[in-house]
């Protein structure tokens, strides 16, 4: 008869909570499962199996959870690339108002209160090494949106606190919020997870579960787990509080040859990544409204595209290649294949073969 494990947690408030514990005979799959990748010998649904066994016992890693939650649920309503790309849509907005507009961002007089939300959102991926290079700290971030911009009641409008207007007036310098207004203006805006992180992450809960393997050996193989991920995730679907969905495709399918001085030829190419594709406005040329995009990164990648797609990927424009970004796609040998004909939208199974 088997049996289950529970661990018993006391919390602050005196409840107990319970965490299932992997029974051993779990372990020694995801073990085999992981020794498999550590080969090189694996296929994505080997990676789908062992972030969907171990989904449960994440203890909450958001990183982890994000593609597991995926795997279980390909219709997401949450998550960390959900609000990557709310994120990005009203910074669309913003664009259209104050930077290809004519607004002006005034932080002592009152403004849209999705700035609040982009702010949160910032403050939130700040990396950790810019902080520690200008001796800050997140929380005294989280304290400027969190508590000195507040909603203006019945309006869909907030303004700093009185206290931080007045020495806004005064030009005071306040490095939060300083920087804060630089990165509402930037273009250079972080991806929502990297590759990289979500390989940290599952390395962290298979430790956490007691999982023996060959970290060296797993880490390796980051850039085939990428392939393989990029292919699943591409053309997923994401929806909105408002109904409305978006997905992330593959981009960065592009690279060109530059002859140099001494006669040698090399190859400039693109990194691979997913991107959204979110309306912002329409330009006016000559008489004509031209659509405009905001089409922002999700998630990057190291992977140049060159070494990372077959040649049916690309077209010759003389110099140019391009991808065939619109296309499902296959993985063999860890190269993005894309599927002809056409089979319109949706997201295909990946092996490949060694």
């Amino acid at each position: 008869m088997l049996s289950i494990i529970f661990t018993i947690k006391a919390t602050p408030l005196g409840h107990l909570t319970y965490t299932m514990a992997l029974l051993r005979a779990q372990q020694k799959q995801i073990e085999d499962l992981v020794a498999k990748i550590c080969s090189g010998n694996f296929s994505l649904t080997d990676v789908k199996v062992v972030f969907m066994d171990l989904r449960e016992y994440s203890d909450k890693d958001l990183i982890f959870r994000e593609y597991a939650d995926f795997v279980a649920h390909p219709g997401r309503d949450r998550g960390i690339i959900k609000e990557a790309i709310e994120f990005f849509l009203l910074k669309a907005q913003f664009q259209h108002e104050y930077i290809l507009g004519e607004k002006i961002l005034d932080l002592t007089s009152p403004f849209p209160s999705y700035v609040k939300g982009m702010a949160k959102y910032i403050v939130h991926k700040i990396d950790p090494a810019f902080l520690a290079k200008y001796n800050l700290k997140r929380n005294n971030f989280e304290n400027i949106v969190n508590k000195e911009i507040v909603l203006i009641e019945g309006t869909d409008l907030c303004q700093l606190t009185e206290k931080i207007k007045e020495r806004v007036q005064k030009n005071e310098m306040i490095p939060e919020l300083n920087i804060l207004y630089e990165f509402l203006h930037s273009q250079n805006d972080p991806s929502a997870v990297l590759p990289e992180a979500l390989l940290d992450s599952l390395v962290s809960v298979l430790k956490l579960n007691g999982i023996l393997f060959n970290e060296q050996a797993l880490r390796g193989q980051l850039d085939n787990i990428t392939i393989l991920i990029f292919a699943h995730l591409h053309k997923s679907s994401y929806k909105m509080l408002d109904n409305n969905s978006f997905s992330i495709k593959i981009s960065g399918m592009e690279y060109r040859y530059k002859q140099k001085e001494d006669g040698t030829t090399v190859i400039m190419a693109h990194h691979l990544r997913l991107v959204a594709h979110l309306p912002m406005m329409s330009l006016e040329i000559e008489g004509i409204n031209v659509p405009m995009e905001l089409i922002p990164t999700i998630v990057a990648s190291r992977l140049p595209s060159h070494l990372w797609c077959a040649p049916e990927c690309f077209e010759d424009f003389g110099n140019q290649f391009a991808g065939l970004v619109d296309h499902d796609f296959e993985v063999k040998d860890f190269k993005l294949i894309p599927l002809f004909p056409y089979n319109g939208d949706g997201v295909v199974d990946v092996t490949f073969n060694l």
